[in-house]
């Protein structure tokens, strides 16, 4: 922890700097990770920063789309159906 306490904008200045010695999202081809994104997706983030994924029954909409992109990725990989329709998986949002 830091010795003293410090302003909001002086910390987050001091980790949008630190933030600056990492790669290039952009040029990251190497793994899963999305290398473009618009205006919509940053709008969405926002909307859901606030939010305790675990907790599917405070928030059973946020857990209804988990769920359904949970079901797209096993349908882009091929993974068989299951009897209950519902594929298994971690959280994709």
């Amino acid at each position: 922890f830091p010795l003293h306490e410090m302003r909001d904008d002086v910390a987050f200045q001091i980790i949008n700097d630190e933030l600056y010695l990492d790669g290039n999202a952009r040029q990251n081809l190497a793994t899963f990770c999305q290398t473009w994104d618009d205006e919509n997706v940053h709008k969405l983030m926002d909307l859901s920063i606030n939010k305790n994924w675990i907790d599917k029954e405070e928030y059973p909409q946020s857990a209804a789309i988990d769920l359904r992109c949970v079901n797209m990725v096993a349908d882009l990989w091929h993974a068989p159906a299951p009897k209950n329709g519902q594929a298994v998986g971690t959280n994709t949002i």
